[in-house]
């Protein structure tokens, strides 16, 4: 039986997931479980036979997770955070030419960022409005809203990154720890204003989702501000 409610930390694309992961093994050890991929199936059923009494928190990190079938009686609490699409975007690049252990790296690694993009809309991890395909599984506004609603989910945003980390288990991030070190080769200021136009159109979906943790994030900020007054 669970005494506390399991932590699930939605491990949205470029948004510093791969540094709250290290922090987790690091100060978690068994009682953290990362979900990515099929080979992780067999131990997230054995995790959910039990009711994920040995998990403190997991991180998921699938577009396609059976949330509702995997947690269904779990009271659980989800967290996810998330980034300015553009700088997402100029993120997801920068990764993707220099991540030489990828499956794609060899198809992109000479690639300019504009023809990163048009071959992004081929791959689904790199599709534009990859934040909210990875939240809820498409790419809707409706459908990540829903989804929002539906799990009661904690939305942050990057700069927050440490306040939700500190939500999951109550301890900051080790700097020792921080992932979020990819080469820049291209930045936001290397864009045109026409080409921020053209990538504010593409990823108009997580626009919304942006919006939506800034509202919540200025409203964390009025709350503390009414508990320190």
């Amino acid at each position: 039986m669970r005494t506390t409610p399991l932590k699930v930390y939605i491990h949205l694309p470029k948004c510093g997931g791969t540094t709250v992961d290290a922090n987790l093994n690091a100060h978690l050890g068994p009682r953290f479980f990362q979900y990515v991929n099929r080979s992780d199936w067999p131990t997230l059923q054995r995790h959910a036979a039990t009711g994920f009494r040995d998990i403190d928190v997991i991180t998921v990190h699938n577009a396609r997770f059976p949330y509702e079938r995997m947690l269904t009686n779990i009271e659980a609490e989800y967290i996810a955070v998330c980034r300015e699409p553009i700088s997402a975007a100029l993120s997801m690049y920068n990764f993707a030419i220099t991540a030489t252990h990828t499956q794609n790296y060899d198809r992109v690694k000479e690639l300019t960022f504009w023809q990163f993009m048009a071959l992004s809309h081929r791959i689904p991890i790199w599709s534009p409005n990859f934040q909210c395909y990875y939240l809820s599984g498409e790419r809707n506004w409706e459908a990540a809203e829903a989804f929002l609603h539906r799990f009661g989910v904690t939305l942050y945003t990057l700069s927050e990154l440490d306040d939700a980390y500190r939500r999951l288990t109550g301890q900051p991030l080790a700097p020792s720890l921080d992932r979020n070190k990819s080469s820049k080769t291209v930045m936001r200021a290397d864009l045109s204003e026409m080409e921020c136009g053209i990538l504010e159109e593409l990823f108009d979906i997580d626009a919304q989702l942006w919006n939506r943790a800034q509202q919540s994030a200025a409203a964390r900020g009025a709350l503390d501000t009414v508990k320190t007054t």
